[in-house]
């Protein structure tokens, strides 16, 4: 029944509006952003037939130098000779094609890497055959670069799929602005008051004095928090989803592997775009979890709701000021979103070195939100009424 009583009093809450109010502006961006693509190749059903025609592997007998060209805005420009609808769907597919060719041409090319600091599939091939030379097959630094050319061995390089929409659709799920703003921002927004304003209406020694106050009530506030991030997440994943694949038309980009998309063209893991796209809201979950109990741990400790806001706000923008290098120092620079966010935990190959072993980021992320989350549930449950009546 607390549990009831507490979500009902979010979604009730005047901070539904800002929800709303944001889930509006995101859908607008998307339709402007299609809007604008739909200008360039006029019609979409054209487009699909065409470059459907060619996913697959590179043909490079094929490849011309683009006659187009994509500015900072995202808007293609075309030479003078393509003039007809036909003809700017052929650039357009022609700049991608050779795009992906490009991509897959590095992916063997190792001619502007540093040895010792390998990327690409042939690179990696030579330093790992350089340290079997040096006698290092022992240490971490081969167990690491192994591991990573094994997954490159099993995902293959990048092939050409018409991605138009699901690549789009990627961004908009897993880019910062959905990571950071539309989760993170709103999550302060729902869950930063949640202890702290029972202050303001002089509610906190009133539950605090009840039978059911000084342990119902903290579970009550904690699920319920966990139930308001879980819908905000899911109804935000949903419509994102929805949105592009309606508006774009595209699905068979869906099924390819992940890293035939462009902006995943990186990664070693061997996923379908929908299998990324699950595990992605799975990470989402798990992170947003994490990242919530850290809010309502501040709302708990402090007695302003104006203070929770502000202190949420802090630790959410401070990281944005930290230098990015090393793993530590890009966990630190990326938090909150580096737990939740696939780009982070599939976009490239990140291992954490355990006991001389790399484990993959994308497993101990989620496994410390976990950790995490126990553990800011247990410090609010013991201290949330010492806290307050003290």
């Amino acid at each position: 029944m607390l549990i009831k009583e507490e979500f009902l009093k979010i979604i009730r809450s005047p901070r539904m509006l800002v929800m709303l109010f944001m889930l509006c502006l995101l859908g607008i961006n998307i339709f402007t952003d299609f809007t604008e693509w739909k200008k360039t190749v006029g019609n979409i059903d054209e487009y699909n037939e065409y470059a459907d025609g060619l996913n697959g592997e590179i043909d490079f007998s094929t490849i011309k130098k683009p006659v187009s060209y994509m500015d900072d805005d995202g808007r293609y420009h075309f030479a003078d000779e393509t003039k007809s609808n036909n003809d700017k769907i052929r650039a357009v597919v022609q700049e991608r094609y050779y795009y992906v060719a490009e991509r897959n041409k590095g992916w063997w090319s190792s001619e502007e890497e540093q040895l010792e600091y390998p990327y690409t599939y042939t690179g990696i091939e030579n330093y790992l055959s350089c340290l079997r030379n040096n006698g290092m097959e022992d240490s971490y630094k081969y167990r690491y670069y192994a591991k990573e050319l094994l997954m490159l061995n099993q995902v293959g390089a990048p092939q050409f799929v018409n991605s138009v929409g699901t690549n789009e659709l990627l961004q908009s799920l897993f880019g910062m602005q959905t990571s950071f703003i539309a989760i993170c921002i709103s999550l302060i927004i729902l869950t930063a008051p949640i202890f702290s304003g029972e202050d303001a209406n002089n509610m906190d020694m009133i539950i605090l004095s009840t039978k059911n106050g000084r342990g119902k009530d903290v579970r009550a506030k904690l699920v319920s928090s966990a139930l308001i991030g879980f819908l905000w997440i899911t109804v935000l994943y949903l419509v994102l989803l929805l949105i592009h694949l309606l508006l774009y038309k595209n699905f068979s980009a869906l099924w390819v592997n992940m890293n035939w998309i462009p902006v995943f063209h990186g990664s070693p893991y061997h996923l379908t775009t929908i299998q990324l796209i699950f595990w992605g809201y799975i990470a989402y979950l798990i992170g947003g979890l994490a990242v919530n109990m850290i809010y309502c741990l501040f709302s708990a400790m402090l007695k302003s709701a104006v203070l929770s806001f502000l202190s949420c706000f802090l630790i959410t923008l401070l990281p944005i000021f930290f230098n990015p290098n090393g793993l530590t120092g890009m966990i630190a620079a990326h938090f909150p979103q580096i737990s939740m966010s696939a780009d982070m935990l599939f976009g490239s190959y990140i291992a954490v070195n355990i006991f001389g072993r790399p484990i993959l980021y994308s497993i101990t992320a989620p496994v410390l939100s976990i950790f995490i989350i126990l553990c800011i549930c247990l410090v609010i449950k013991r201290l949330y009424v010492k806290i307050r009546i003290h």
